[in-house]
């Protein structure tokens, strides 16, 4: 049954029940004054008044007994919907708090994905300023090499909550993205001897650019709305 059939199908329901209640009510109504002396002036109609008197009383607590287990039918029947409408309610409620929560975990799985990703740029790029600087002179590749550290210390606050958030089809990328860029980037931009140009290339442009594909590409499975 889908879930826009089923209100519609509800209310189908309470309305066979209203008329159901209608029907017997007007029964009860009859039951109680106008079908006794009927049907007793149809087959009684020349017996005495105390006859007649009695037939009717016997005729009127005959139909007025069909009419209470039919009261207590339809009771059991309006009690049963009652049930079934309160359960399929709370089924509706749990089942938009569970995906509330869900989509509440993937923009939070989102945003630690976006933190990691622009934390891994900016030591990138704090590691190529220091493998190239300006100027030699102490004072400013002093100043590299603090930025270099923060820049550092930031990716990997970053790729902490990844680990804590994150998805588990994630967690193997982030690590190889992080390491790499911790690891191969940001301790060799400094190195002695200096990498050959060819070498660094590799490094932070070939390597680096697949690394950060392969993360990315996981973020995005793992964000995808049909999960």
């Amino acid at each position: 049954m889908t879930t826009t059939g089923r209100p519609a199908l509800e209310r189908g329901h309470w309305l066979l029940l209203l008329i159901g209640l209608i029907v017997l009510l007007a029964y009860g109504d009859l039951a109680a004054a106008v079908l006794p002396q009927r049907l007793v002036s149809l087959t009684a109609g020349t017996a005495d008044a105390s006859t007649q008197l009695n037939a009717v009383t016997s005729t009127r607590a005959a139909l007025l007994g069909v009419f209470v287990p039919l009261v207590v039918l339809l009771g059991g029947i309006a009690a049963f919907l009652a049930y079934r409408e309160t359960a399929g309610q709370n089924r509706h409620t749990n089942e938009q708090a569970r995906q509330d929560r869900d989509e509440t975990r993937r923009l939070r799985r989102a945003e630690v994905y976006a933190e990691l990703l622009s934390a891994c740029q900016q030591s990138w790029k704090a590691a190529l300023e220091l493998h190239t600087p300006e100027r030699a002179d102490p004072d400013y590749v002093l100043g590299l090499l603090h930025t270099n550290y923060e820049k550092r210390v930031a990716m990997d606050l970053a790729h902490d909550r990844v680990r804590l958030l994150g998805s588990d089809e994630v967690q193997a990328s982030a690590i190889a993205l992080t390491m790499h860029v911790g690891v191969e980037v940001v301790t060799r931009a400094n190195a002695q001897p200096r990498l050959t140009e060819e070498e660094w290339t590799r490094i932070t442009v070939t390597d680096y650019a697949r690394l950060n594909r392969a993360f990315v590409n996981a973020t995005r499975g793992d964000l995808a709305p049909t999960r």
